[in-house]
């Protein structure tokens, strides 16, 4: 590594022609600059001992900074690095990356702390975060419609899904902040998306086995669940591997490891199973209309199953620069416009039904006013009458669930042209 720094680094006694400033040597001085900054000191940013200026304006790169246990002989025939293995020395840093000018971080405060395969993150999390509160605000006034365990998850995915945007959201604004964010509510958030995932493929594999469509009841629960829930822990375990045992330093996104190889095959499995349940759900359907509903939604749901392994071969091609943020836009863009097409299904009051779901039942108006007011013109007999307000009491008895026993009575004047109800 040294060999090839050593033809571009400057060093004030051994390679003072070197055009480069990378090497400095530690520990600096206490309260005081390092010793490599001491000829320009206005390169210096304030209250820091060192300072590394990066002017690089053709393309964006990655730059690293090394800590090696390494001295150099400084004498007038070798300047040679030597590696000190003796060496017991415990060094504390707090070293500070930004991206740009700290001067002018006022320009764009949501691209200065962060690297440049983060730009724009910012954006897309904010942008989705809307898309999707939008959402989950017209299906919860379906949900107030309705009442079943489908429209209940699906309002629960939209509500997961908001709120582990919105968690990644706030790390993101605070990180532009103070370079650090808050950890806690990105971790969070990620396993709150990973479980908005499985639930989704519940809700998929619930629709292909006809309930509410073919069968008013579910079919093979215990096998159903037992898969999604095995798939659920995988792709925990998925996390927390990438979480703890990923090298950050590895050119690697999620999707280039071991686990996530098994997790992409578990996803190819459940999407046969799927299959297999809709097309048996197609056979015991007698109703074209809702064949044509397995139909399309079958192919919708394909292209769900299907984009996330054809992302994982795709994403290695992809820049290091590019590629998490069009993985994220892709990903969440996917889930949005799939959960889209399943409010749209569900949604109450369009002109084909495809789902045989109760409404919600509504409280019953009180007896008086289930009391009709009944008229006795001059062609009504008064045995007529009594058998009209019969007719009514018993209607009121049996939309109450009680019976009611107060009399009824009527005003009726000979005279007049009207008769009032008492």
């Amino acid at each position: 590594m040294f060999s090839k720094i050593d033809q571009i680094a400057w060093d004030s006694y051994c390679v003072r022609n070197g055009v480069e400033d990378f090497l400095r040597r530690i520990p600096c001085p206490a309260d005081s600059y390092c010793l490599e900054e001491l000829g320009n000191l206005s390169a210096v940013l304030a209250d820091q001992q060192f300072t590394y200026r990066i002017i690089d304006l053709n393309q964006p790169r990655f730059w690293y900074i090394s800590l090696v246990a390494c001295s150099r002989l400084r004498d007038a025939k070798h300047c040679q690095w030597t590696y000190n293995s003796s060496l017991d020395l415990k060094v504390e840093y707090d070293i500070w990356f930004v991206n740009g000018n700290p001067d002018y971080k006022q320009l764009n405060p949501f691209e200065h702390q962060f690297s440049f395969e983060l730009h724009d993150v910012f954006e897309i999390y904010l942008a989705l975060l809307v898309l999707n509160g939008f959402l989950l605000l017209v299906q919860i006034w379906a949900f107030k419609q309705y009442s079943h365990l489908l429209i209940w998850l699906l309002t629960g995915i939209l509500a997961l899904k908001v709120t582990g945007i919105f968690f990644n959201l706030v790390h993101i604004s605070v990180f532009a902040l103070n370079g650090e964010g808050v950890n806690a509510l990105r971790i969070m958030g990620n396993v709150i998306d990973v479980c908005t995932q499985s639930a989704m493929m519940l809700e998929l594999l619930y629709i292909a086995k006809g309930w509410t469509v073919t069968s008013k009841q579910l079919q093979g629960k215990f096998l159903l669940h037992a898969i999604w829930a095995a798939y659920t822990v995988v792709n925990i375990i998925l996390y927390i591997f990438m979480l703890l045992a990923a090298d950050p330093i590895r050119d690697l996104d999620e999707w280039q490891t071991t686990p996530s190889y098994f997790v992409l095959v578990f996803r190819c499995a459940i999407m046969f199973y799927f299959l297999y349940e809709l097309q048996n759900s197609f056979a015991r359907e007698d109703s074209d209309y809702k064949r044509k509903l397995y139909t399309k939604f079958g192919a919708a749901c394909l292209v769900w199953f299907i984009y996330l392994p054809i992302l994982a071969l795709v994403s290695p091609k992809i820049a290091a620069l590019w590629r998490f943020k069009c993985l994220l836009s892709i990903q969440l863009g996917a889930d949005f416009i799939f959960v889209s097409i399943l409010v749209h299904l569900f949604w109450p009051g369009g002109e084909v039904t495809y789902f045989d779901i109760p409404k919600r039942s509504r409280p019953s108006a009180t007896p008086d006013a289930d009391r009709a007011v009944l008229v006795l013109d001059d062609e009504s007999s008064e045995d007529e009458l009594f058998e009209r307000q019969a007719s009514v009491r018993l209607k009121s008895t049996h939309s109450n669930g009680v019976s009611d026993n107060r009399p009824s009575y009527f005003s009726i004047d000979p005279q007049s042209d009207e008769n009032t109800c008492l």
